[in-house]
């Protein structure tokens, strides 16, 4: 046995015993609390999403470069339906037992042009119902608001944002600091997943974190340390 061998058994080792060890751990309830809350009335179910990319992985990532300018298309709202369980898969994939402990990360649409949804909105997705779930009806406020929320103007035309929240105070309890850090690069992969998904539809977007956070945690209504904002995601065309 050489010793790439031995080290790959020794990180197999680790990790089936960091997983065991994960298993055992009972997170407070409070930490938790109010996250999966959702009304049905206000639910918007997604056609299931279609493997429908227009470019090879190849083409996406030769082509992906920040946007900031976006035209006036709309979203198409079956290429969202796309982009979002595409988020959950990858975040499955990687974070899944985690998830088991009920540390999720949370996806919210700032919608302002999409197609068949009440423009401009807030909506959070539902992963386990595949929809959306309406967290604002305030348009009027909304539209007067963003100006106070974004912080880097630019994105503010952006047809839709995709925010990624963590529950942030979960994973320190798990991890202690390290936690905050591992929820800083799930937020980042997520992120990371939804543009090289809305590249191989045939848009452009651009990752960025500029909000200002009282004004956002106000609208939004999380309360930015059990769920905090991790990173968001602006697109068009």
């Amino acid at each position: 046995m050489d010793v790439y061998q031995i080290i790959q058994e020794m990180q197999q080792e680790n990790h089936e015993r960091t997983i065991k060890n994960l298993k055992q751990i009972s997170i407070h309830h409070s930490l938790l609390e109010d996250q999966k809350k959702y009304s049905s009335e206000n639910l918007i179910h997604l056609e299931p999403p279609l493997q429908r990319s227009i470019q090879t992985l190849q083409d996406v990532l030769n082509q992906r470069t920040a946007i900031k300018k976006f035209e006036s298309t709309p979203i198409n709202l079956l290429d969202l339906s796309s982009i979002l369980a595409t988020i959950e898969k990858s975040d499955e994939l990687n974070w899944g037992i985690f998830r088991e402990l009920g540390i999720d990360l949370n996806i919210y649409i700032l919608a302002r042009n999409i197609e068949n949804l009440t423009s401009p909105n807030i909506y959070k997705y539902i992963p386990s119902e595949h929809a959306l779930s309406l967290v604002s009806k305030r348009n009027t406020t909304l539209k007067n608001k963003l100006d106070t929320i974004i912080l880097q103007k630019e994105f503010i035309d952006a047809p839709a944002l995709i925010l990624c929240t963590g529950m942030v105070a979960a994973s320190i309890d798990v991890l202690g600091n390290h936690g905050y850090r591992q929820m800083l690069v799930r937020g980042g992969n997520a992120m990371n997943t939804a543009w090289l998904a809305t590249l191989s539809l045939g848009y452009q977007g651009s990752i960025f974190a500029g909000f200002y956070h009282d004004a956002l945690v106000e609208l939004f209504g999380f309360d930015g340390y059990k769920e905090m904002l991790l990173l968001a995601f602006a697109f068009g065309r």
